[in-house]
């Protein structure tokens, strides 16, 4: 699938992966990262971008302890590579919440951050979870953990 042509930050079907938690997950992240470049109406309170981005990281974290459950339930071959790449994604996270922290305001969120985001959520989805949900379920869909 060509991820560069599909609206931003809404949910499709074809990022669906047959494992009802992960799909379930992934949608999450999709409001969550959608709620840092576009702020949510009608909520009491503003939260900040840096609040918004902070929460998304905080849900990726749990993201990726689910996915680290499954991959060691099923001896996941490439579960130390994929857990890099997590470890990478939370790295780049941590840096982009002090830069909106620091130097962004409510309405100037960076193109570059709205592209990082994008293609983490998209690209990876489509890429590496993809494979890792096909060998979980062919491996038996082991269940470790509900996460919330």
């Amino acid at each position: 699938m060509d991820v560069q042509q599909l609206a931003p930050f809404e949910w499709q079907g074809l990022f669906e992966l047959g494992h009802e938690e992960i799909d379930k997950q992934h949608k999450r992240l999709f409001l969550l990262g959608k709620a840092v470049i576009v702020p949510p109406t009608g909520m009491g309170g503003h939260a900040s971008s840096a609040e918004r981005l902070l929460q998304l990281t905080d849900y990726a974290k749990t993201h990726f302890a689910f996915e680290a459950g499954l991959m060691q339930a099923t001896a996941y071959p490439d579960a130390h590579r994929h857990a890099n790449m997590h470890s990478s994604l939370l790295a780049d996270l941590s840096r982009y919440c002090a830069s909106v922290h620091w130097n962004w305001g409510w309405d100037d969120i960076p193109e570059e951050l709205v592209d990082f985001l994008w293609n983490w959520l998209a690209q990876h989805i489509d890429s590496s979870d993809r494979v890792m949900v096909a060998w979980i379920n062919s491996h038996g869909q082991i269940d470790p953990v509900a996460a919330p």
